[in-house]
């Protein structure tokens, strides 16, 4: 990243193109991403700071951002910055095989994911043994009201993962990157109307006390009530 692609004035914006000592996979992969929506407001704080030191250490802004001229560094090397970010990972996991390109599917995975509940009108506990997750998925409808400047109901989620990812369509992005479709599905069911309980019991062929016992027993299991 060089210190131009950071604009901070204003909105902050991250812009991903290529030029001469950087090229992108395809032309989908160009896109200007918002920072607000996406990084906490300590991180955004960081990076606009080291943008700014960046800019006085190298008087302008076409030098890279990642750079620590005291040691003579105008880029920080790709080896010595993954072997870092991969021990992080691995201490915070316990997972010695997690990599830095797995980082890319948690961001598609829960972009997507929060942007889905923010449609639901009781955001579901889908993780009851972390608060913390828990706590950050419940801000799903301020996240959702960010990133598109409106609360107005949209189905275009799945082309909104894809665009900040870079893909031209959903379909990749769904297919490889997105890993939370069964975790939303029976909560979308349940709002259907195709799958209302006289629905499934009908297709079914079991009694009315048969389906209504099996459905009140899986609400009990994800922690429901009613």
């Amino acid at each position: 990243l060089r210190m131009s692609d950071i604009i901070d004035q204003g909105d902050e914006w991250l812009f991903i193109r290529p030029w001469q000592e950087r090229g992108l996979k395809t032309a989908n992969a160009i896109r200007q991403l918002p920072l607000r929506p996406l990084v906490s407001e300590d991180e955004l704080e960081f990076l606009c700071n080291l943008k700014r030191l960046r800019e006085r250490q190298t008087a302008g802004r076409e030098g890279y951002l990642f750079g620590i001229p005291a040691l003579g560094m105008k880029v920080v090397s790709e080896d010595r910055v993954m072997r870092i970010i991969h021990s992080a990972l691995r201490t915070a996991t316990g997972d010695s095989t997690v990599h830095y390109h797995h980082l890319r599917h948690s961001f598609a995975t829960f972009t997507f994911l929060r942007l889905m509940l923010a449609e639901l009108p009781q955001i579901p506990d889908l993780f009851p043994r972390l608060p913390e997750t828990t706590a950050w998925l419940r801000e799903s409808r301020d996240f959702k009201t960010l990133l598109y400047g409106t609360e107005v109901l949209t189905r275009r989620h799945a082309y909104t993962v894809a665009s900040l990812l870079g893909h031209c369509s959903p379909e990749i992005s769904l297919e490889h990157y997105v890993h939370c479709l069964d975790w939303l599905l029976p909560h979308f069911l349940e709002r259907s109307d195709l799958f209302s309980p006289r629905s499934v019991i009908e297709a079914s062929g079991f009694s009315k006390s048969t389906a209504y016992g099996w459905r009140a027993n899986s609400r009990v299991q994800r922690g429901e009530r009613g």
